[in-house]
């Protein structure tokens, strides 16, 4: 039956690489319920209307099947389909891990109840994991509910959960199809029901961003161009590690703030490290450029930057050029490639090109291969333990190589740097940014920021180029409120009053122009960055 069906509908499939469909924005209207909000019956009207919050694929399951859509009768179903013999999909099975978050309308709940109609073929098991978080996004309720999966039958499961001063709920499907087979998963949207009551009789909860009217006081304001403004912060210098992140990738002004406010740091002689959102094993050619700065290290290190990075590696490059060794400073990345053969081509092409290994080198090429080793081939598996990597990675250059009473600047995604939760971008496990404050403690600092509209690139449906898109604001948004305050640039602490649940744009490379997500950026950074307006990244 369930052949079928997927047969007849195969022409209505939409094949959506992280579903643009349920994120995309065009208009500003705000829904009035849950299920058209959230996208809880993956409405496919839900892509006229911008304020909606998409469906999150963990990384760690996203290389193991594509996600379509498919109409049946009225409701649509989210499908999953892992083929063995396909380029598009990697691993042995078929892996889902797929999530839904919002606030409840009450921490008074009770009870829920949650229906999902579903169908597998060659699926070993399958589990509804219902966890519930407070304000400040602590766990407080975990449950996981066994789904009865027949074979090419649609069948229903309905499923209680207990709720208890809980303000968010995170509904999340993981399925695991038999090994070594063809396996498919397809899957309704979820009816909820709290307290005997169906979700959408709730006033919709709004979370509010508003500031507090004194807010103006606190801030710093600071030159783009120069980054002037910056030094005021007196106790960064008293720091050892400090974290610059974002909160989208392909902002060109977001990026530039961040390299200007390192070249400033660079030139009072404080920075001495760099760590990038780039593979340590591709790192190598650019610390051997901005030291070196030959003809072949920098075609290499350079190759594929944009016009931004790679200005601001030859900076560093001609700051280098004039110093002592122990006083130039270094630029690696704390990342690593998720199809390890890639890692390996990198090592490879280095080592052949050397005539020989400096100690550095060598205990680097070393540290990677052993990290790799320990964590294998499996690129669901390397995804889905990147946090872990970067901090194994920020804390070998670190504690190796960072000179006595200097700073080390990284520079990545806000969900990497922040000290409480990767989600949106990964459901699980740490950020770095926790790991780093639980090991180096006050030594870490991390600073979040924010962009209130302008342009982004981002990689379009079919992962394959960049295209401009234009950034709004979500009009509860925290983005939103501070457009509102004098000053293009500026850095804040966000206020005790803003210790709470707020909407604010968190994505990485792959986005629409809106995606925001309840989360409370107060427990998230030490402070903040805000620009008004970004240009698209030099492409």
């Amino acid at each position: 039956m369930l052949n079928q069906i997927f047969n007849k509908m195969k022409k209505l499939f939409v094949i959506i690489w992280l579903l643009p469909f349920l994120s995309t924005c065009q208009s500003k209207a705000i829904f009035d319920n849950y299920t058209h909000r959230y996208n809880l019956h993956y409405d496919s009207d839900s892509q006229k209307n911008g304020d909606v919050q998409g469906w999150r694929m963990s990384q760690r399951t996203f290389y193991s099947c594509v996600p379509m859509l498919m109409q049946k009768g009225e409701r649509r179903f989210a499908v999953f389909e892992h083929l063995q013999d396909s380029m598009a999909h990697q691993g042995n099975r078929l892996w889902v891990d797929w999530s839904q978050r919002f606030p409840l309308p009450s921490k008074a709940i009770k009870e829920g109840q949650a229906i999902l109609t579903h169908a597998g073929k060659e699926v070993e098991k399958a589990a509804l994991i219902i966890t519930g978080f407070d304000s400040n996004e602590n766990l407080c309720y975990t449950e996981r509910c066994p789904l009865a999966i027949a074979p090419d039958e649609f069948r229903t499961d309905t499923l209680c959960f207990s709720l208890s001063s809980m303000e968010l709920i995170d509904f999340r499907i993981e399925v695991m199809g038999a090994l070594d087979r063809d396996a498919r998963f397809a899957v309704s949207g979820v009816d909820i029901t709290l307290d005997g009551k169906p979700l959408d009789e709730y006033p919709l909860r709004v979370l509010n961003a508003t500031l507090p009217t004194d807010f103006s006081r606190t801030i710093i304001p600071f030159e783009l161009a120069t980054a002037k403004g910056f030094d005021k912060l007196v106790e960064l210098k008293k720091k050892r590690i400090i974290a610059l992140g974002e909160s989208v990738h392909g902002s060109k002004t977001m990026q530039e703030s961040k390299y200007n406010i390192v070249e400033q740091q660079i030139a009072d002689g404080r920075c001495k490290m760099l760590l990038l959102e780039e593979s340590l094993s591709r790192s190598i050619w650019i610390n051997k450029y901005v030291h070196v700065g030959d003809s072949l290290s920098e075609k290499k290190a350079l190759q594929g930057e944009d016009a931004s990075t790679k200005e601001f590696l030859r900076w560093i490059w001609n700051y280098n050029k004039d110093k002592k060794e122990e006083d130039k400073v270094q630029v690696w990345g704390m990342d690593w490639d998720i199809d390890a053969a890639s890692q390996d081509k990198d090592i490879k092409d280095y080592v052949e090109a050397m005539d020989a290994l400096s100690p550095a080198d060598s205990a680097c090429v070393t540290h990677i291969y052993h990290l790799s080793a320990m964590v294998g081939n499996d690129m669901g598996r390397r995804s889905m333990l990147r946090d872990s990597v970067m901090f194994a990675n920020a804390r070998f250059l670190i504690d190796d190589y960072l000179p006595k009473g200097k700073t080390a600047f990284i520079l990545a995604h806000n969900g990497h740097v922040n000290l409480l939760s990767a989600y949106p971008a990964v459901q699980e496990g740490a950020p770095l940014g926790q790991m780093m404050r639980n090991y180096y403690q006050d030594d870490y600092y991390s600073i979040g920021m924010l962009v209130g509209g302008g342009f982004i690139y981002s990689l379009n449906e079919e992962k394959m180029r960049v295209e401009a898109l234009p950034l709004y604001n979500l009009d509860t948004s925290l983005e939103a409120s501070l457009n509102q305050v004098k000053g293009d640039v500026f850095f804040f602490h966000l206020p005790y009053e803003m210790d709470k649940l707020l909407m604010s744009r968190l994505q990485g490379t792959s986005c629409a122009a809106r995606g925001y997500f309840p989360i409370n950026l107060y427990r998230r950074h030490d402070g903040f960055i805000f620009i008004r307006h970004s240009e698209a990244e030099n492409k």
